[in-house]
């Protein structure tokens, strides 16, 4: 008996199970039921720690799961013919990331908005907010007014940890080729354009370029890494002295 998997939306065959007997077939079907609810009732809390022991097993035997393979450019997913390479990767991130998967199902998507009236507005990503003290201080904002001064290449805003206001910002920046660039300036430059003082940047990291992801995104949480571990040379430093 042939058994086959149908996609309800275009009604085209998936996969065949030809090479399965009923009794077969029957049983890992038992199976995968079993596991599903299982699945349902499991904690996220509890999911992520099964997800990331699997993408530690993935890893270790990646030789055995993974095989170099494309689909075809191009075509739609439906029609397109070959492999899909499935990478451990992405469960790592889900493990890593599971403080957004929230009870009843819900899922933060780390968007901060504002509502007026029967408008929704989008003001930034939560991770790009940084709050000092109880005030939230824009990156973007302040990004795009570092990015107007004629010597920076490039630039983003971050938070850095501070023991009194929980953050404080720090301008990551790559100036033009031959310029330089002292944190007095820059402060100078941006209270020219009337910016409030809370949300002036009180540390200024130069850079020769800034740590970008394969699809081209500046790694924010890299540079907040980096940052950190610098302040907590520093104090060591101090502490020594």
């Amino acid at each position: 008996m042939t058994y086959q998997s149908i996609n309800p939306t275009t009604g085209k065959t998936i996969k065949s199970f030809e090479h399965l007997s009923s009794a077969q077939l029957e049983k890992a079907l038992a199976a995968a039921e079993s596991c599903f609810r299982t699945w349902k009732h499991t904690s996220y809390t509890e999911r992520a720690a099964i997800v990331a022991k699997a993408a530690a097993l993935m890893h270790a035997h990646v030789d055995d799961y993974a095989t170099l393979a494309t689909l075809e450019m191009g075509k739609r997913i439906d029609e397109a013919r070959g492999e899909v390479k499935f990478s451990a990767d992405i469960l790592a991130y889900y493990a890593k990331n599971a403080e957004a998967f929230l009870s009843g199902g819900w899922y933060r998507m780390g968007d901060v908005v504002r509502k007026r009236g029967r408008y929704v507005y989008t003001e930034g990503r939560r991770n790009d907010m940084i709050n000092r003290g109880g005030e939230k201080i824009s990156c973007e904002e302040v990004e795009n007014l570092i990015l107007t001064h004629p010597k920076i290449k490039s630039a983003v805003l971050v938070g850095m940890p501070d023991p009194i206001f929980g953050e404080k910002a720090c301008a990551c920046v790559v100036t033009l080729q031959g310029e330089s660039l002292h944190f007095s300036e820059l402060i100078a430059f941006l209270r020219e354009r009337q910016i409030a003082s809370f949300k002036l940047p009180e540390r200024l990291e130069l850079f020769s370029e800034l740590p970008i992801s394969p699809v081209g995104k500046i790694l924010k949480r890299q540079l907040r890494e980096t940052i950190a571990e610098r302040l907590a040379q520093e104090r060591a430093a101090h502490t020594k002295t």
